[in-house]
């Protein structure tokens, strides 16, 4: 296992209450405040290769998890449990939201 750095440009959480009129849930988008198009950072994760059955084929791949901390002022109304730990040359209080919207 080591540690790794996923590029990124923005993620989403769903909104906790939110529903769309198909009553899927609301999904938000959280981006690095800056000018569009959005700016791309580096989200905290480990890595590691893994061999094992995926989808009844035997293969081997790299596979990621990501690193999260408590969630600043802005994701803490949509993820009050957890946020991505931002690596861009800013802070994670740098983070703003960006667009909200309906996904299945």
């Amino acid at each position: 296992m080591c540690r790794s750095w996923v590029p990124t440009c923005s993620f989403a959480e769903y909104h906790p209450k939110n529903r769309d009129e198909n009553g899927h849930r609301t999904v938000v988008w959280f981006a690095m405040k800056g000018a569009e198009p959005r700016l791309p950072f580096a989200v905290a994760g480990i890595s590691r290769r893994w061999k094992g059955n995926y989808k009844g084929e035997v293969r081997e791949m790299n596979v990621y998890s990501m690193m999260t901390t408590t969630p600043n002022e802005v994701v803490n109304p949509f993820a009050a449990e957890r946020m991505h730990i931002a690596m861009e040359g800013g802070k994670s209080d740098d983070m703003r939201q960006v667009a909200q919207r309906s996904e299945r």
